[in-house]
């Protein structure tokens, strides 16, 4: 039987932080879609000709974006530290779908 070391939290600390800010890449992302989605259902006429350029200047999205690609680089520290290969299978994906939420209008496909 091989002796499997379990490494802790405080032992793999950029995979965990690499979790973490994905998780608020995403929640932020979903959050800011969602918001902008009402905002868009309330508008009329000229505003939601123009929505899209609300949306361009939205802060809180380069917020997301910003977070997520923290979040990549944590991932890839983590992987070339070799504190764990979860990190590339799960973080990765999850990484990715938190910087497509922040930079492309969601909302627009729930209309």
């Amino acid at each position: 039987m091989i002796n499997a070391v379990r490494k802790t939290v405080f032992e793999r600390p950029f995979f965990v932080a690499s979790i973490v800010l994905i998780f608020v890449s995403v929640a932020v992302g979903v959050f800011v879609n969602y918001e902008l989605l009402l905002k868009y259902k309330e508008a009329s006429g000229k505003t939601r000709a123009l929505f899209l350029v609300a949306f361009a200047y939205y802060p809180t999205r380069f917020f997301a974006f910003m977070v997520g690609v923290v979040g990549m680089v944590c991932s890839g520290i983590s992987y070339w530290k070799k504190e764990t290969v979860l990190s590339s299978l799960v973080v990765l994906p999850l990484g990715l779908l938190g910087l497509v939420l922040a930079i492309w209008p969601v909302w627009r496909v729930f209309l």
